[in-house]
């Protein structure tokens, strides 16, 4: 799921930037750092929407040439919940399972919640179904998943997901 949210970041700024250009370098890195990173309970930071115009002065650190900044910002978060489900693209078959990607979402979906019908195949490295073996899902094959599990909280895009149920699993192209 997707949320505007309103996060604070010190930036720490070397002296030689000290110039008229400050308020530049301070965005430019602000967003280097940022984005595409992990902002803990809130997910990660797929991109920085607006920054506060209100900027303070900065604190110099003693002993270094450089200063910090506190700057604030709202950007756009993503973060999956369990119950949510996801096209995504598989990535690697095993014998235990296989893991794909929605995004910067990595999805491990384990043997035991793949439908019965689907057998591994070890050779081909494909799961294909026993009862319509045209119907099978090998790597870069577009599937449908529900989120049954979070792994971690501190970095919410590990899952663990599920093909069972309705309307999910392989996804044919019209």
């Amino acid at each position: 799921m997707f949320f505007i949210t309103t996060l604070n970041q010190n930036i720490y700024i070397s002296a030689k930037h000290f110039n008229p250009d400050i308020k530049k370098n301070l965005v430019s890195t602000l967003l280097g750092t940022v984005e595409g990173s992990n902002a803990g309970p809130f997910g990660n930071i797929v991109i920085v929407t607006e920054i506060c115009k209100k900027w303070d002065k900065g604190k110099l650190i003693i002993g270094t040439p450089s200063a910090m900044f506190n700057i604030t910002f709202k950007a756009i978060t993503f973060r999956s919940f369990r119950g949510e489900v996801f096209d995504s693209i598989i990535t690697n078959l095993t014998n235990v399972g296989f893991f794909s990607e929605a995004g910067s979402l990595q999805i491990f979906v384990s043997k035991n919640q793949i439908p019965e019908d689907f057998i591994y195949n070890q050779k081909d490295k494909v799961f294909f179904n026993q009862m319509s073996p045209d119907e099978k899902f090998s790597k870069d094959s577009l599937i449908r998943i529900r989120i049954i599990s979070v792994k971690n909280e501190k970095n919410p895009n590990q899952v663990i997901g599920t093909l069972k149920g309705s309307f999910l699993g392989l996804q044919r192209k019209n």
